[in-house]
């Protein structure tokens, strides 16, 4: 790998820039190190040789030349030129193979000028890049050849002075390349813009201070942040303006940048090729699209998140309803059974709504003449009937919590957003009134003033035109037209909350007489005789189904619209379920009558 760097020397002394070949300097100083004799420490290791000169006589030679063709008299002329060609450790090239690089290169691109060629192997702070410095002076001493990166004669006529043009240097890196191609070694993009570090700068403040920075590197970090939040070049220069005090200079090309603290502007390109104006406005273009893609990327998650809850919802809806139909087909196959086996009793007619088993009711009634143990029996159905009527109006809140907190979680109208933003809306108006009546009183030489207040009116017309739009999207989201329905549907979403925390709060008190009911059925039963007992175990599907008539024909006055045949057999199978857990749990068929059998 190469890289090459041009010098302009303006020194008329060339017997300076020998000392400099062949003796030790100080890097930072850069003045010659001496012996104890006042005597210049000649370099440890280095070639040198002279092209149409020669070395010890260079300095004389340029000068006669220069005489000869009167050149080279103002101070501020360039008298010479320096070459540095540089070649990475990696390449293991050897100081004769850099000293024959030098060569091809002013055989090719400087010819007839009087060169001098070093090769030194160190390089800086001992880094072990071998270079070649090729200083030559200004005027051609013999004719050169016409190539086509010469614009004018003057370019390679005998006596005319040399120009390090754009084209020239372009034409010189390419051959670098090339050649460093050919020969097998590493090479970068020389074409390519740096970020143009200042080394010795950098170097300096570093041994004063291990976390000093440049100020290209201060400005290039600040770029680099705001580029993630900037919407366009002109909102990232007039936050810098604005805000941080930043003085920057915009062309249609070009722009440069100046902190509080400098001296001079920086130009983009001098930053590096990420760094001018069509790069950066490109960079936040990129990013505006890195963040767009982004927010789509979590919008597209978070519908499929609520997609999916939507789905194990309605599965567990479906799942719900399977388990209830089998339950009632169970249920029903047990009734059938129990029925082939005993006398039939009469069945409940389904248009009589209001009306359970008159059949079964008389024969309960002339039982209760002959027997005081059926009013056992008849509270036993009574609480079976009131226990099924709470399982059902448990089941039909939780239903209707289900639905409700669906509607709470996805229609939510978002109305208290919608609020602030209108008063946003209005504060921003009376923002832009306010700057309207001062842009008013600006007078004409107060143009900055003036540009600062339209700038400012036109960035709160923009934040308003968002929010309007915001607005719009949550009226589209909720179905609305104006704010007035929003309000309204606001109310309604507050009420279907307060509606939820009611049904919850019933359910609770459910559960309780539920228990309360379950423990009476346990007293009743268990207070009951041997003689009642058995008869109610003889008998119990005629009482079960007695008490789902007289609790259906409840529940068909109480809840008449929302009332369902399943549902009231769903929540007998739950209370004959819960009931048989009640008696069968030891106190009723063992402990009870161990008691009475062991008194």
């Amino acid at each position: 790998m190469a890289i090459i760097k041009h010098i302009p020397v303006k020194n008329r002394y060339y017997s300076a820039a020998v000392e400099y070949l062949t003796c030790k300097f100080d890097e930072h100083t850069m003045k010659p190190l001496e012996d104890a004799k006042g005597r210049m420490i000649m370099r440890d290791n280095f070639l040198i040789e002279g092209i149409n000169c020669k070395v010890d006589t260079f300095g004389a030679e340029c000068i006669e030349v220069n005489r000869y063709y009167g050149k080279n008299n103002a101070a501020r002329d360039v008298k010479a030129h320096h070459y540095i060609i540089s070649f990475a450790p990696e390449d293991n090239i050897t100081m004769q193979e850099a000293m024959d690089f030098g060569k091809q290169y002013v055989e090719k691109f400087l010819p007839g000028h009087q060169a001098i060629l070093a090769v030194h192997p160190d390089g800086h702070n001992g880094t072990g890049n071998v270079h070649v410095h090729i200083v030559i002076n200004s005027v051609r001493k013999y004719e050169g050849k016409k190539e086509r990166w010469q614009d004018k004669p003057c370019e390679y006529r005998q006596g005319c002075k040399h120009k390090s043009t754009g084209k020239f240097m372009h034409a010189a890196k390419r051959w670098v390349m090339r050649e460093c191609m050919v020969k097998g070694y590493n090479q970068v993009n020389l074409l390519a813009r740096s970020d143009g570090n200042n080394y010795w700068v950098e170097k300096r403040g570093k041994e004063a201070n291990p976390d000093f920075k440049t100020d290209k590197d201060m400005i290039r970090e600040r770029l680099d942040a705001l580029i993630q939040h900037a919407e366009s070049l002109d909102h990232m220069i007039y936050y810098l303006e604005h805000v941080e005090d930043w003085q920057i200079r915009e062309t249609n090309k070009t722009i440069s940048f100046r902190m509080p603290h400098m001296k001079k502007s920086i130009r983009g390109k001098s930053l590096g090729e990420k760094y001018d104006k069509e790069a950066l406005e490109q960079r936040i273009e990129k990013a505006m699209e890195a963040k767009e893609e982004a927010e789509r990327i979590r919008k597209a998650r978070e519908e499929a998140i609520r997609n999916e809850q939507e789905r194990m919802r309605l599965a567990d809806s479906e799942w719900r309803q399977s388990e209830k139909l089998v339950q009632h087909e169970e249920a029903h196959t047990t009734r059938t059974e129990a029925s082939v086996l005993k006398e039939p009793v009469d069945e409940f007619e389904e248009a009589s709504n209001n009306e359970y088993d008159m059949t079964f009711a008389t024969k309960l009634e002339q039982a209760t003449v002959t027997s005081p143990d059926m009013d056992v029996i008849s509270e036993a159905m009574d609480i079976r009937a009131k226990l099924i009527c709470l399982e059902y109006e448990q089941e039909y809140n939780l239903n209707k919590i289900s639905d409700l907190d669906y509607e709470i979680r996805h229609h939510n109208p978002n109305y208290q957003s919608y609020v602030e933003n209108q008063a946003l809306i209005r504060k921003k108006q009376s923002y832009i009134n306010q700057w309207t009546q001062e842009l008013g009183q600006c007078k004409l030489f107060q143009r900055d003033l003036k540009k600062y207040y339209k700038e400012q009116i036109q960035e709160a017309e923009s934040e308003i035109s968002d929010i309007k739009e915001a607005n719009t999207k949550i009226l589209a989201k909720a179905g609305c037209r104006n704010e007035d329905e929003l309000r309204c549907y606001q109310d309604s979403y507050q009420q279907k909350k307060k509606q939820c925390d009611i049904l919850a709060q019933r359910n609770q008190s459910i559960k309780k007489e539920c228990a309360a009911l379950k423990e009476s059925y346990i007293n009743l039963i268990s207070q009951a005789d041997e003689s009642t007992r058995e008869k109610f175990i003889t008998d119990k599907k005629e009482y079960q189904k007695s008490s789902a008539a007289k609790a259906e024909a409840i529940l068909r006055g109480m809840y008449a619209e929302a009332y369902s045949e399943m549902d009231a057999q769903t929540a007998m199978i739950r209370v004959e379920t819960s009931l048989q857990n009640v008696v069968g749990d030891g106190r009723f068929h063992n402990g009870i009558i161990r008691t009475k059998g062991s008194r």
